[in-house]
């Protein structure tokens, strides 16, 4: 009589990583490089395995994958790169300034900051910490331009 088999270790994890949640949900993507890793070393395995399973697992996720997190900052601070002549940013050509930092009711904090492309004003937005200030000033900043207003002139 023979031996029952189970599922592959391969199964397995992947199973399990669609199961149990993880303490910390930044860890899937490590836990999931590991998990390929493994299944690229094993004896017999290699790239032809990894590429098999991203198929059959991972190829309709990864066509439906959008974006979910805008970077206004990131696309200021390309816009500003793309279309200077030099193509570095000088510390002067993007900068954001803290205005003002107020305690509101509930002990919360409200940040204005203002950002300023080529030493000028630009846009100021308003957050509950530095980072989201700053993201919204460089959002105002992007909407004029996108509405045709150009910090080159």
């Amino acid at each position: 009589m023979g031996t029952a088999v189970g599922p592959n270790p391969v199964t397995q994890a992947l199973l399990h990583l669609q199961v149990a949640p993880l303490p910390d949900p930044m860890a899937i993507p490590d836990v999931f490089e590991a998990l390929i890793a493994a299944i690229y070393l094993m004896p017999d395995q290699g790239m032809a395995k990894v590429q098999t399973i991203v198929n059959q697992h991972l190829a309709e996720a990864i066509h439906r994958f959008q974006p979910q997190q805008e970077n206004p900052k990131h696309q200021l601070q390309t816009y500003l790169q793309q279309h200077l002549r030099r193509g570095q940013l000088t510390p002067g050509d993007l900068e954001y300034r803290l205005l003002s930092d107020r305690l509101e009711a509930g002990n919360r904090h409200c940040f204005t900051v203002q950002v300023n492309l080529l030493g000028r004003p630009w846009g100021q937005g308003q957050g509950a910490n530095l980072k989201e200030a700053e993201q919204a000033a460089a959002r105002v900043a992007l909407a004029r331009i996108g509405a045709g207003e150009s910090p080159f002139s």
